[in-house]
């Protein structure tokens, strides 16, 4: 029954069941896989990609549960040449191919799951998913639930479009564990996130920054703005022992380096991983990651690479491949193939406009390089000193001209207005602690439309008095409980034009006072932020151009490979249209990306 069980199985796949007797009473099981000539080529070039700029190895040769990578957007950001890139339009080919050969009994899993959008190919291997979840299930049992299971989380962890970040709560403890960091690692990875990470989520509006700044010592970027981040739900407190959270980090930094600078990895392409270099767990991981990289090699440069790897994934003794003649060309016509990659550059353009283009297919012709030696920054910078005038420059004017119904406290720099009365004590210049919930968004006219932001805190959130930006400190001077205000703050007493917010933002705040708790220490008088504008060194044409000229670079730099398949003139033809293509020229650079992948790597 078993035979025939089998039997039928292999069957559906189009694959069949060949049982060989070899002497008296042994029998050896050899799987006969029909592949055409092209799926046998992307498989093959798949495999042996995720063995060599992978951690497929890891996962079937070292006991690493799951290792997971990114299928990048053919019109993302990731440079089209990224080994990202290339793995992942190995993995997108190879799936239909897998999904066809394989089923539930096979020992590894290949699927496809998702998170916010970007398909996440995870490799599991079954036996040691399981075995890891069952040695540290009282781990995932307190944060996941006490009826959590090892097979039903490899369940969930098997359906297809999985996002592995829900299904562990972005617990980053679990994550590691699973991804084969170890549990001591992964809880010293997570724990010192969890200390730096309060740095930048907690400079949101309405704190300040310096408040932190003092205690990290960082001091942010003004061209990296962050306008995302949601009211935090908790604040880490160092452990107890340690004063600080400074403290507690610098201990944990002297025991933390990466996985590759281990001295037993000894330049081995072990998986990459944060872990404590004194510990028996990291040198237990490292050899066993060692010995599975050597695995991996000796496996790469065997005869019948594919058949041996098909049958390990499949978890059968032999596989016997037939390979039969392929019905579809793998490349399209020339044309075809010049309007795909044409199509892909338009797609991943930083902008359409004129500069972008040129200097893109002057890259692309290595014609003469521009003078800017990092255009992306020049860019950056020149855009948010743009943008910092111009937003200034509309704070200026919306605040000579406020109605007078709102009460000044600073003369056109900051107002306020009652919605709602209070009653009881009010707060005051030498109030500690107010316990607020708020609104706050960009003043109509004084944001651009691409940097706008907006947060509502409906809850009642405790704030250190001297924290929130100097403008809503003192604007919210004499409010009584339950009272609320409508309070408009120029960037001079917000953030100025020096911050990881939009430069130069007027803020519009509605705030609901709760209580408040006084100290002995007054709040500091109001001073105006630095209001200097940012140098602008470059043209933003100049910089557009640099920046397509960088982007047509590494795309030829990167296709040249295949000059034998292409024309880069034909190429270029098609730039100068600027047309954005359709589905099918991504689908014929996708089988373009597998072929430069083997040719790159050698596979």
């Amino acid at each position: 029954m078993r035979l025939l069980y089998e039997f039928f199985r292999f069957l559906s796949h189009g694959c069949y069941l060949v049982v060989l007797f070899v002497g008296k009473g042994s029998a050896l099981w050899a799987f006969s896989l029909s592949l055409d000539a092209e799926e046998a080529r992307v498989a093959e070039i798949a495999l042996r990609a995720s063995f060599k700029i992978s951690e497929l190895g890891a996962v079937l040769f070292g006991e690493k549960p799951i290792c997971l990578e990114a299928i990048e957007d053919s019109s993302s950001n990731v440079p089209m040449n990224s080994r990202f890139t290339l793995l992942g339009e190995c993995h997108r080919q190879f799936l239909p191919i897998w999904h066809r050969i394989s089923d539930e009994n096979a020992p590894f899993v290949f699927i496809a799951g998702n998170t916010e959008g970007v398909t996440l190919p995870l490799w599991i291997n079954k036996r040691a998913f399981l075995s890891t979840v069952k040695e540290n299930l009282e781990i995932f049992q307190a944060i996941l639930g006490p009826l959590v299971t090892p097979e039903g989380l490899l369940s969930e962890f098997t359906t297809p479009g999985v996002d592995p970040f829900v299904v562990l709560r972005s617990n980053k403890v679990l994550l590691g564990i699973l991804l084969g960091f170890g549990k001591e690692n992964s809880m010293l990875h997570a724990r010192m996130e969890e200390i730096e990470c309060p740095s930048i989520e907690r400079e949101k509006a309405p704190l300040r920054f310096d408040h932190l700044n003092v205690v990290f010592s960082i001091d942010p970027p003004p061209y990296f703005v962050t306008w995302d981040f949601p009211p935090s739900l908790f604040t880490p407190h160092p452990v107890p022992g340690y004063c600080s959270l400074t403290e507690e980090d610098s201990i944990l930094a002297k025991c933390f380096a990466l996985s590759l600078d281990h001295p037993e990895s000894k330049g081995r392409a072990i998986p990459l991983f944060g872990c404590n270099l004194l510990s028996r767990e990291t040198k237990k991981l490292i050899r066993r990651y060692c010995v599975a990289v050597d695995k991996a090699e000796r496996f790469l440069e065997s005869n019948n690479f594919l058949q041996k790897i098909l049958a390990l994934l499949l978890g059968v003794p032999k596989v016997e491949l037939l390979i039969t003649p392929s019905s579809n060309s793998f490349f399209p016509d020339q044309p075809s193939l010049h309007r795909a990659i044409a199509s892909v550059l338009v797609r991943k353009a930083f902008s359409d406009v004129f500069p972008y283009r040129e200097g893109l297919i002057a890259g692309f012709r290595e014609e003469a390089m521009p003078s800017i030696a990092d255009p992306f920054l020049a860019y950056c910078e020149t855009e948010y000193a743009c943008l910092a005038y111009q937003n200034l420059v509309a704070s200026d004017q919306f605040f000579s001209s406020i109605d007078p119904g709102w009460t000044e406290v600073v003369p056109q720099q900051l107002y306020y207005r009652i919605l709602k009365p209070g009653a009881g004590t009010p707060v005051s210049k030498e109030t500690k602690t107010v316990l607020i919930s708020y609104s706050i968004a960009p003043i109509e006219g004084t944001s651009s439309e691409d940097h706008s932001y907006e947060d509502t805190c409906g809850r009642d959130v405790q704030h250190h008095f001297a924290e929130l930006i100097p403008g809503m400190s003192h604007a919210i001077v004499g409010m009584r409980p339950h009272e609320a205000r409508e309070i408009l703050v120029h960037p001079a007493h917000a953030y100025g034009v020096d911050s990881r917010f939009e430069p130069g933002v007027s803020l519009r705040i509605k705030v609901s006072l709760r209580s408040q708790r006084d100290i002995t220490e007054p709040l500091s008088p109001i001073a105006k932020l630095s209001l200097t504008l940012p140098e602008i060194k470059h043209d933003p044409d100049e910089c557009l151009w640099a920046l397509g000229y960088a982007e047509g670079a590494a795309a030829w730099a990167h296709l040249r490979q295949a000059s034998d398949l292409i024309d880069r003139e034909e190429v270029i033809k098609e730039l100068e249209a600027w047309d954005p293509g359709d589905e099918q020229d991504i689908v014929a650079f996708s089988h373009l990306q597998v072929e430069l992948c083997r040719r790159r790597y050698g596979l």
